[in-house]
């Protein structure tokens, strides 16, 4: 189950996830869907998603979900700035201390956009230099549109980590 609100929308989903035994991905979100990307940006974008992290994994444990089935995404593109994104795909060794995996979903997105001046339909490149980045930088998961590209950058990804 994936939850772009980390429970701030429906905590029950959580129940649910307890329930059925599925995965959960808590997904970050700056703000709320409909003003996400005209609010005022995060002043500690860490702390933010931090904070958010440790209230939706409570949550979900108090129902009953299952710490080694959860899923921690940051959430990039979402209410974030240009610099936060790229930030948090550099700096995701700031969420090792939750000891769960991380999620990452760069795929196409407008980020990208910003940075090589690529309509969204034309961003595999971007978004593969964004997932091979992001495993490196400790990102255990990736979601991705164009998966057989993604395959192979991932594959180049874990064969860089896996080096002497």
């Amino acid at each position: 189950m994936n939850d772009v609100s980390a429970l701030r929308f429906d905590a029950g989903l959580a129940n649910e996830a307890a329930r059925s035994r599925a995965a959960l991905v808590l997904m970050h979100m700056h703000g709320e869907p409909a003003t996400m990307q005209k609010i005022e940006p995060s002043k500690d974008i860490f702390e933010e998603i931090e904070s958010a992290f440790t209230t939706a994994v409570g949550e979900a444990e108090s129902r009953g979900v299952a710490r080694e089935r959860m899923i921690l995404d940051p959430g990039i593109g979402f209410g974030k700035t240009l610099e936060q994104n790229l930030g948090i795909i550099n700096h995701l060794e700031r969420f090792a201390g939750f000891e769960m995996p991380l999620m990452i979903g760069t795929s196409r997105k407008s980020f990208i956009g910003r940075l090589t001046g690529r309509p969204e339909g034309e961003r595999v490149f971007g978004t593969a230099a964004s997932v091979a980045s992001a495993i490196i930088r400790g990102a255990h998961l990736v979601r991705v549109h164009d998966v057989k590209e993604m395959v192979e950058a991932a594959r180049i990804a874990d064969a860089i980590l896996a080096a002497e």
